[in-house]
C-alpha cells in the first residue's frame, strides 16, 4: 500500500520542503473536502492544501485505523493533526499524505507530537510516530525495475546539475521514523538519472526519475543559482559523517535553513521550522 501510495506521487520536489518527504507534527487541520479530495492545514499562519487518496493511511485518537468508508467522520472533525506526505507529480505546488494521524492530545505543542501519552502507549498506536523505528538500507536496488519517469530539472538543482556525476548523494532524517535518499545511479547523455529511496515508518519503496534540462533552461544551467528565500543570518559549521560543513544560515520566519556548498544536489544541510524537522546524515559526490 504504501508502494502505492507513493507511486501515486511520484515528484521529488516542493517548494516547502525542496525535494524532500515531509511530516507536519501537531498541526491544526482547518477543514476537509471530501469532492475534492483534500484537507487544508494551517502551517505557521500559512494555510496549506494537501491532498488525499484511497492510499492515504488515517488513524483515529484512539490509534485504530479508519477505514476508507468513515474516512469522512474522523476528517470533518477540526483538530490538530500528524501528517506525513510526499510532492505530487501533477502539481508542484500540491502534496499528498501518505498518513494522517489524530493527535490524542488537542493542546499539545508540536514538540510534544513525538510523545505518546500514557494511554496510547498501553494500546501499541500503530503506525504512530512516536514508535522507535531502525533506519534501514537506503541504498538504491541494483536490481530495480520499475519505471523512471521524465522530468524537467527542478530551478534548484540548475546550477549542480552540469556537474552531476554518478554517486552523487545526500541522505537524510525527515522526521520521526522518516528518512530518503537521493543519488544519481546513471547519467545517459543529457540526462541524469536520480533515484529517490523513501523509508517512512518500516516500510521503504525506492522510486527513478530521468531529468532532462528544458529548453529554457539551458542558458542558465551552471551558473549562479536564484538565492535560497529568507535572509542570510550569518555562517555556521556543522559535522555530518565525520565531516565539518561551513554553512550560511538563511531565516525567514519561523524557518532556518542551512546551505553548504560542498553538499551535492541542493547544497541543504538542515532544515527547522515549527512543523518540519530535516538534517543530513550522510552525503557524498562522485568519480
Amino acid at each position: 500500500m504504501l508502494r502505492c501510495a507513493i507511486a501515486m506521487t511520484l515528484t521529488l520536489f516542493v517548494s516547502l520542503t525542496s525535494m524532500w518527504a515531509t511530516d507536519y507534527i501537531n498541526v491544526q487541520k482547518t477543514s476537509y473536502s471530501k469532492a475534492d479530495s483534500w484537507i487544508k492545514i494551517d502551517v505557521e499562519g500559512e494555510i496549506r492544501r494537501i491532498k488525499i487518496n484511497s492510499s492515504t493511511i488515517i488513524w483515529d485518537d484512539t490509534g485504530k485505523k479508519v477505514s476508507t468508508a468513515n474516512t469522512s467522520s474522523v476528517l470533518n472533525v477540526t483538530k490538530r493533526v500528524t501528517v506525513k506526505t510526499i510532492p505530487d507529480p501533477n502539481n508542484s505546488s500540491m502534496e499528498v499524505a501518505t498518513e494522517i494521524w489524530s493527535n490524542p492530545n488537542p493542546n499539545a505543542k508540536p514538540s510534544d507530537a513525538s510523545k505518546s501519552s500514557s494511554s496510547t502507549a498501553k494500546k501499541g498506536r500503530a503506525g504512530s510516530p512516536s514508535r522507535n523505528v531502525e533506519k534501514l538500507d537506503l541504498h538504491p536496488d541494483p536490481n530495480y525495475n520499475g519505471k523512471v519517469a521524465d522530468v524537467a530539472v527542478p530551478g534548484h538543482l540548475l546550477r549542480w546539475f552540469p556537474t552531476a556525476k554518478v554517486g552523487d548523494f545526500v541522505e537524510r532524517s525527515t522526521g520521526p521514523n522518516g528518512w530518503d535518499r537521493y543519488e544519481v545511479v546513471a547519467i545517459e547523455g543529457n540526462a541524469v538519472i536520480l533515484s529517490t529511496v523513501v523509508q517512512i515508518e518500516t516500510s521503504k519503496t525506492e522510486l527513478r526519475v530521468r531529468m532532462k534540462l528544458a529548453a529554457d533552461q539551458r542558458s542558465v544551467a551552471g551558473k549562479n543559482a536564484k538565492p535560497p528565500t529568507g535572509k542570510a543570518a550569518g555562517t555556521e559549521t556543522i559535522t555530518v559523517a565525520g565531516q565539518t560543513l561551513k554553512c550560511v544560515v538563511y531565516k525567514e520566519g519561523k524557518s532556518t535553513t542551512w546551505y553548504s556548498a560542498d553538499v551535492p544536489l541542493d547544497n541543504m544541510v538542515k532544515k527547522e521550522t515549527v512543523n518540519v524537522h530535516q538534517m543530513l546524515m550522510d552525503f557524498g559526490k562522485g568519480n
